[in-house]
This record gives structure tokens, C-alpha cells and sequence, in this order.
């Protein structure tokens, strides 16, 4: 597997890297969720812009965006904007998704962007072309709050993401049965076998949470932890998720 860099985080190497969200809907509860993530120096930022009051206002973001980054001291962020038709939440046309994440990429807000896959097709392959020309890395995902697809179906969408251009793709699925968190897990192993790229993969809830600490055994190159809340349903705290990563690192 490829492994890539997002500023001095390599992605696809060793442990999978720990991502810590910041859901503050005002910019005051942006940076003082920021303050307290530092404190624990995780792998990488994500901020959800989606719960960012202000996200549809152009300067507002920018002006947002950069006394973030002064404020994580160094730390990788990366932007995340989810649709509601894939969890997140605001409900905005999505031509206005595509001009906000333009927006993010040519001011070069963040080290890596996050595309939801299943938009328009042209939109999508603009994007991502437009962020390898500013050097953001862009990692493409889905996201599936109902269900999870059988196997063959989350193979399908590692393959056809892995086509796209992207850095790294992402699939979280929410189980129904043990069996869907098993089929997920085997699609990913089966997946970092014949892929050159770093995937992530989430099962989502309670039942999935086996996901986010066994990532190096089955080829999750990435995990989302909580500080204080959740992104996600399922997410552990930071503290306790590097203690079980660490017992279950293979030596």
C-alpha cells in the first residue's frame, strides 16, 4: 500500500492515524475545541464545517480557517463539509457544496479535503484535480448511516474510489448485524491486497466499534476519536482508543 503524507502525518504506515473532530457551530466554539484537542496532539484535525454557522459565508470561512490553523500549532487539519443525504448537518443545494469546497481548496485552508464520492461525477474529478494543482490531499468518501452493503458492493466502491484520482478513500457504514462488521473488515483486507492507496474503513455505532482499533490488523489506515463530542456515532475518547491501539500494534 502507498503510504501518503498529509503535511508530517504518513498515512498508510504503521498504526492507523488518529483524527479528532471539531464540531463548534461559532468560531469562539471552534477555537476553544481546538485548545483542548491540541492538548492531545493527535494525528490530524478534522474540522465539520457542516456544523459551522457560518460556512456559507465566504470570508467568514477564510477568516475562520486561518486563526484555526494558528491555533492547532502545527497540527494537520483537514476539512470536511458532509452533506445531510450522507449524515451531516445542513442541507444546502449542492452547487453550494461545490462552491464552498472550491472555496477551501483554491484559498488552501486546510492540508487535506474531504470529497463525498457519489456527487456529480464531473464536480467531483474537477475538484480533485483542482486540489492536486494547490497540494491539498484529498481523500474521497461515502457514507451510509442506514446499512451496511454486502461485500462485493464495498468492494466495488474501494475500486471504483481508487480510480478517481484520490489520495485516500473512505467508506463508514453503519451495521445492522455482526456479520455486516465482519463484511466490512474483509472487503477492506481484501481491498489493501490489491489497491495502491491507504483506506479507511468505519463500522459506525456500538456494534462497529471494533473497527476503529483493529485498523492495522485489517488495512484501516485511519480512525476518528472523540475529545469531547462525537462526530459519529461509535467514536471512542482519545485516551482510551491510543490504549487499545497500542495493546493491539503489531510488533
Amino acid at each position: 500500500m502507498k503510504t501518503v503524507r498529509i503535511k508530517d502525518v504518513s498515512v498508510g504506515q504503521g498504526q492507523p492515524k488518529i483524527a479528532v473532530p471539531i464540531t463548534g457551530a461559532t468560531q469562539f466554539e471552534i477555537l476553544q475545541q481546538a485548545k483542548k484537542i491540541v492538548k492531545y496532539q493527535p494525528d490530524l484535525v478534522e474540522w465539520r464545517i457542516d456544523f459551522f454557522q457560518k460556512v456559507t459565508d465566504k470570508q467568514q470561512l477564510i477568516s475562520t480557517a486561518k486563526v484555526l490553523k494558528e491555533c492547532l500549532a502545527g497540527l494537520a487539519l483537514l476539512i470536511t463539509f458532509r452533506t445531510a443525504a450522507e449524515g451531516g448537518q445542513l442541507k444546502l443545494p449542492v452547487e453550494k457544496y461545490y462552491e464552498i469546497v472550491q472555496t477551501i481548496i483554491e484559498q488552501r485552508l486546510s492540508d487535506a479535503i474531504d470529497l463525498e464520492f457519489y456527487r456529480n461525477p464531473a464536480q467531483i474529478t474537477r475538484l480533485i484535480s483542482l486540489a492536486k494543482k494547490e497540494e491539498l490531499t484529498v481523500i474521497v468518501s461515502y457514507h451510509n448511516f442506514q446499512n451496511t452493503p454486502i461485500k462485493e458492493e464495498i468492494l466495488k466502491h474501494f475500486t471504483a474510489m481508487s480510480q478517481s484520482g484520490a489520495d485516500i478513500a473512505k467508506i463508514a457504514v453503519m451495521p445492522q448485524t455482526k456479520v455486516d462488521v465482519v463484511n466490512l473488515l474483509t472487503a477492506t483486507i481484501q481491498s489493501t491486497a490489491v489497491l495502491d492507496l491507504p483506506l479507511i474503513a468505519i463500522s459506525m455505532g456500538s456494534l462497529g466499534k471494533i473497527s476503529r482499533v483493529a485498523g492495522e490488523v485489517f488495512g484501516s489506515a485511519m480512525t476518528f476519536a472523540s475529545v469531547e463530542a462525537e462526530s459519529a456515532p461509535g467514536q471512542i475518547s482519545i485516551n482510551t482508543l491510543r490504549k487499545m491501539l497500542k495493546e493491539l500494534r503489531i510488533e
